[in-house]
């Protein structure tokens, strides 16, 4: 009976690894300083409110970027983020990678850290590629770019070995060769990441990464329930 007891306990452990998956709604206060690095620069602030975060850069000088904290460059993971733009119309917020985790800074010095990633219009968006792809070139790829309606939409970037797939509103839009030469590869959000053009409101009902690399983090008081409720349950099969 031990070793059925055994048997169970390690069929959950490993089954909780491959579900990896973290979903942040956004229901506390603060941002999860396990999951999420915030860098800003001016007056640039974030909030989270009715489960909403709500990122601001009022003004000019302001910048401010949300990141997952990992590195996910070589790592085969989905990502979806429910959002909408304010403000935003002359100006993108921003969904998908850099290079690196960096401060909000003057254009030129972020362009050279810019990886493939939506950019996100009221109205409209499109999807740049890696800098440096042979057969790709400008600003963003032939056809990756659309327009919608209405206020809150699903983006969703599924990163893999080589290629990046996109998706809008679970329309797939097209997939990007990823550049070999980038070796590290950052998740983030933002309404503007420089602090010499733009301003506006990236809103985020909720994020959810999902992949074989993905370890859910929850607090330490839920963990324990749940042993509690693993070892209940045992007990009550014995």
């Amino acid at each position: 009976m031990r070793k059925s007891c055994f048997l169970l306990l390690s069929l959950y452990i490993v089954g909780s690894a491959i579900a990896g998956e973290i979903l942040d709604d956004f229901t506390s206060p603060t941002l999860n300083g396990k999951i999420w690095v915030v860098k800003k620069a001016g007056k640039a602030n974030y909030e989270i409110k009715d489960s909403v975060l709500i990122l601001t850069s009022p003004s000019v000088p302001d910048g401010i970027l949300i990141y997952y904290k990992e590195d996910l460059d070589d790592q085969d993971v989905v990502i979806e983020t429910k959002a909408k733009g304010e403000g935003l119309v002359d100006n993108g917020g921003t969904i998908g990678f850099f290079d690196a985790i960096v401060e909000p800074d003057v254009n030129t010095t972020m362009w050279t850290h810019y990886l493939t990633q939506f950019w996100v219009f009221d109205g409209r968006f499109y999807i740049k590629a890696d800098p440096e792809i042979v057969g790709q070139k400008g600003p963003n790829p032939p056809n990756l770019q659309g327009n919608y309606s209405g206020d809150w939409h699903l983006f969703k970037i599924a990163n893999k070995e080589k290629e990046v797939d996109f998706y809008v509103d679970d329309k797939f839009i097209g997939t990007v060769t990823k550049n070999e030469k980038i070796k590290s590869r950052y998740f983030m959000v933002t309404p503007d990441h420089y602090t010499t053009h733009y301003s506006g409101t990236l809103l985020i009902d909720y994020i959810k990464l999902s992949g074989p690399s993905i370890f859910p983090v929850e607090p330490m008081d839920k963990l324990s329930v749940r042993w509690g409720e693993i070892k209940l349950g045992l007990t009550g099969a014995l």
